[in-house]
């Protein structure tokens, strides 16, 4: 069913996904708390966030050949079912996919056991499905089974590792946003052969709660339920006050993480101890939150105030010589860009699949309309030297139009905010002064209730 060796197929979809990865993201980081185990069969144990675009980015940045175990739902349509197959994937069966799926899924681990035998690895999301919320939720056991089955097998002759990989996305459903993808010490399960041995039940769930208290060092993980929501209103809110009060300058994506990670173990601790003030500090970040969503407005920009009126004129003039190659960029590729948000809409209520199909629907319609239209210039031109150029340069300009779009967005919400902030002058001075509480309030439970 899987290919036990790279085929051309999977070698040029994992090429083309990892330069679209690099196109869509802003910025991807991979971080190693200890280098891969060369030679070893290797679990990828991760978190589950993003629907496909988890497996991609795991495969892509590891430079490995891993299959992926997946939901039965995805494997419906044949067609769809033979090229996930050709890419690696594997199907899990739920009581709700009908049929025998205990007998199913003995099929499935039996070919990951395969995969252990071969050296090679498989990627599992132990919580067993996506959720939007940055919590990792219990994990189920077929890791682990597999991993022991692979033992016992081979009488314990097979150093299988596993490897907890967080994912973490500074926005799940949209493009150019930053993504770090951390891959945690190896767990070798010889480790705890013996003990399995002697007790296989007891061994597979103190190996599934090492695993998930190991994967959740990697991840945003928010515990509480109460005030979830203003927490992460909290993350968006308190950068880079936060970067900077844990003394990092240009800092990396996990350090940013390590920050954030600092915040969250404080605020638990102040729920905890003090859940009357943490009520009152939790209205503050709903009040500064609202008047946000209310006017459209990011954090930065009541932190940044006052914006000078004549600074952002000579901004725009600068920036106004470059529109016309940015309408060009929109000619040429906002189609592209458009049309997979709209399916998107179509064919899912649950917004969590949205950026995968951005993913993928960006990846298959700005190739198909690229070759389309370098075609259509030679059919016009009737020049090789100029369809050569236009080929090179769409590419190039279309990123170009997406980051001019970014810029002027970004240029319009400051202009806003400063017509607003003269309109409204006393609230602009209330909001400013809650983010300045908001802060401070910040610096204090950290002070008071970090590292506890």
């Amino acid at each position: 069913m899987v290919p036990a060796k790279k085929t051309l197929f999977y070698w040029l979809m994992r090429e083309w996904c990892y330069i679209a990865s690099r196109l869509y993201f802003k910025k991807v980081e991979t971080e190693y708390l200890e280098p891969l185990p060369k030679d070893k069969p290797i679990i990828f144990v991760g978190n589950h966030c993003n629907t496909f675009i988890d497996p991609i980015l795991i495969s892509v940045n590891s430079r490995l050949y891993p299959a992926f175990l997946a939901t039965a739902a995805a494997f419906k349509n044949p067609l769809v079912a033979k090229f996930l197959h050709a890419i690696r994937m594997l199907p899990i069966y739920r009581k709700r996919d009908g049929g025998d799926t205990i007998k199913k899924n003995e099929k499935i681990f039996d070919i990951s056991i395969e995969q252990l035998e071969a050296n090679l690895q498989f990627v599992i999301f132990a919580e067993g499905s996506h959720s939007r919320f940055r919590r990792l939720r219990p994990f189920k056991k077929g890791f682990a089974r597999i991993g022991f089955s692979a033992l016992e097998k081979n009488k314990g002759d097979i150093d299988v590792q596993v490897v907890p990989v967080g994912v973490e996305y500074r926005q799940y459903r949209k493009m150019h946003q930053e993504v770090l993808q951390t891959y945690g010490k190896p767990i070798p399960l010889r480790e705890y052969w013996k003990d399995y041995q002697r007790d296989k039940d007891n061994t597979i769930t103190k190996l599934t709660e090492r695993v998930y208290g190991d994967l959740k060092e990697l991840l945003i993980h928010i515990p509480t339920e109460e005030h979830y929501e203003e927490v992460e209103s909290l993350r968006n809110i308190s950068r880079p006050w936060l970067y900077d009060i844990s003394g990092l300058r240009n800092p990396g994506l996990h350090d940013k993480l390590l920050a954030e990670q600092e915040m969250i173990a404080a605020q638990t601790a102040f729920e905890a101890k003090e859940p009357e003030e943490m009520n009152a500090f939790g209205q503050k970040i709903q009040t500064f939150q609202q008047f946000l969503d209310k006017h459209n407005f990011r954090s930065h920009l009541v932190r940044n105030a006052p914006h000078s009126t004549l600074i952002l004129v000579l901004q725009f003039l600068l920036m106004l010589p470059f529109a016309p190659l940015w309408l060009f960029g929109v000619f040429t590729s906002y189609l592209p860009y458009k049309l997979p948000g709209v399916i998107a809409n179509k064919l899912f209520r649950d917004d969590m699949y949205h950026g995968a199909v951005n993913y993928a629907g960006g990846l298959f319609f700005f190739s198909a309309t690229w070759i389309i239209e370098t075609l259509l210039v030679l059919l016009i031109s009737k020049n090789g030297w100029i369809t050569l150029a236009f080929a090179l340069l769409m590419p190039l300009i279309s990123i170009f139009s997406f980051r001019y779009w970014i810029a002027l967005k970004k240029w319009w919400h400051r202009w806003r905010y400063s017509m607003f902030s003269r309109k409204n002058k006393s609230e602009a001075t209330r909001m400013e002064k809650l983010h300045e509480e908001i802060i401070e309030d910040t610096k204090n439970m950290m002070t008071n209730f970090g590292n506890s």
